[in-house]
């Protein structure tokens, strides 16, 4: 599990179902006709953000209904508690488990930089959804986050915005698109993306200095079909385009690819 770092959420994304996230996003993107779902799902992402290496995998994703249109959702190492009874209106806390990057990664360069340790991540989220027709599974969804590291490592922040469509396939299948943005503050962006005279000296990279900005753009698009009353099998891929300062790292720019893809299988159980 070390080999993810910040895009164990994004990994999610497909393998659960769930909008980009999580950690990228902040917002269930778990189908909108079931009130409880869990989900296990295998794919391939990026070994680290911004890196050419992938790395196969398992994730979970699950949304519990808490009654009166609250409920809670786990993204494998993040959490989102919607405390909002309204049917158009959700938000409520966050909680991230943000992976580090050590030398169990492939590429044998970015392995000799210096150590980024797990953290912890806890803010809040906000979205709103606008129903387009009787039918529940045809809806948009315009939504955020905020998250602050709480654990000591990068002492920054990490905010996006995003937006969701889902539309009815057939008589019960679904199609989600989405987009989103994340914005990192200095301190996240320095921590993740510089590379610093340390860094230079044990890697042969040049020395750079990361600045706050936007991180990356993606695009997201999920298939679920059921496959009998309470099991359903989906698939999903998303592409992301790093940005700014981040995409001018050369941890990014010489060691890895600006353009990153992610693509996986789902199985999911629903009640």
């Amino acid at each position: 599990m070390h080999k993810t770092t910040s895009w164990m959420a994004a990994f999610l994304t497909v393998l659960g179902f769930c909008g980009a996230s999580a950690q990228a996003d902040g917002v269930s993107f778990a189908p909108p006709q079931y009130s409880n779902f869990m989900s296990f799902g295998v794919g391939a992402a990026p070994d680290y953000i911004g890196s050419d290496d992938d790395f196969v995998g398992v994730a979970p994703m699950g949304v519990f209904s808490l009654g009166d249109n609250r409920f809670f959702s786990v993204l494998a190492n993040s959490a989102f508690l919607n405390v909002s009874t309204s049917e158009n209106f959700r938000f409520g806390p966050t909680g991230t488990y943000r992976f580090g990057r050590d030398d169990d990664i492939d590429d044998p360069v970015v392995s000799r930089m210096e150590k980024i340790d797990d953290t912890l991540e806890v803010g809040a989220f906000a979205s709103y959804v606008i129903k387009t027709s009787g039918d529940i599974r045809d809806r948009m969804t315009f939504g955020g986050h905020i998250a602050f590291d709480v654990g000591g490592e990068h002492d920054g922040y990490v905010a996006s915005a995003n937006v969701r469509r889902w539309l009815p396939v057939g008589r019960f299948g679904i199609l989600g698109l989405g987009a989103g943005i994340t914005y990192g503050s200095g301190d996240y962006m320095d921590t993740y993306f510089s590379v610093s005279s340390v860094d230079a000296v044990a890697t042969g990279l040049p020395q750079y200095k990361a600045d706050s900005g936007f991180r990356d753009a993606r695009l997201l698009a999920i298939f679920i079909h059921p496959i009998t009353k309470n099991w359903v099998a989906g698939t999903g891929v998303m592409y992301s385009r790093i940005l700014g300062d981040a995409a001018d790292s050369p941890v990014v720019d010489i060691r890895g690819d600006k353009d990153q893809l992610i693509y996986g299988l789902g199985l999911g159980y629903v009640w």
